[in-house]
Parts: C-alpha cells; structure tokens; sequence
C-alpha cells in the first residue's frame, strides 16, 4: 500500500528552516490524514509566524486545512514588518541598556508637616 503524500514548494526567503538536503526544490512529505496544513509546513521546519499565504493547488488556504493525496503546497514568505513613519531610535544617552552619570544633584523633597 502507497503511503498518501503531498509535495510543498517553500518560498526561497524560507528555504534556510529546511534541513539542508530538502533546500533546493518541491519537498515531498508524508501524510498521515489527520495533520493540518498548518502541522506540515512546521513540519518541514517552516515557523508559521514566519511563513506567509498557504496555497493548495494554487489557491489560498487555511492553516486548518488536511491535505490530500496528490495536494501541491506553496509556502510563501510572511511580509516584513510595517515601518512606523515618524519612528526614530533611542538616542545613545537615553539608552536603558547603559548607565548615564547623573548631570545634577537630586533637589531635597521637604519634609512633610504635622
């Protein structure tokens, strides 16, 4: 009896998460019937917070989908994160990462009355 097995064709960006021998072209994988989409591609080393759009015979699909004898499955790349516009970095003085010598002496709080 054959084995049901899917092919999945990984974005090149994500190519580094694969074991070396299975960087290079379609990856043939396995199915046992009840793994999701979303279980292959991890299984092939791929993050999902890494991987982008899931396709299944060319159309998107959901990481909760069960893939079937025969499925081809692209893997595209996550987008990079969104620049904030008037994001701007910490400048080196204001570093929380490096202690900065106090420039004046702490003024004394008065003492309360009673």
């Amino acid at each position: 009896m054959n084995q049901a097995q899917t092919v999945a064709i990984v974005a090149a960006e994500l190519r580094l998460f694969l074991r070396p021998g299975r960087r290079s072209g379609p990856v043939a994988v396995a199915l046992d019937g009840t793994s999701s989409l979303g279980h292959v591609v991890e299984s092939l080393g791929v993050p999902l917070t890494e991987a982008g759009r899931l396709l299944v015979n060319g159309e998107p699909a959901a990481p909760a989908y069960r893939p079937r004898d025969g499925d081809v499955v692209g893997v595209e790349a996550a987008p990079p994160p969104a620049r904030t516009p008037n994001a701007t970095a910490c400048p080196p003085s204001r570093s929380p990462w490096k202690a900065t010598p106090a420039t004046t002496t702490p003024t004394p709080r008065p003492s309360p009355s009673t």
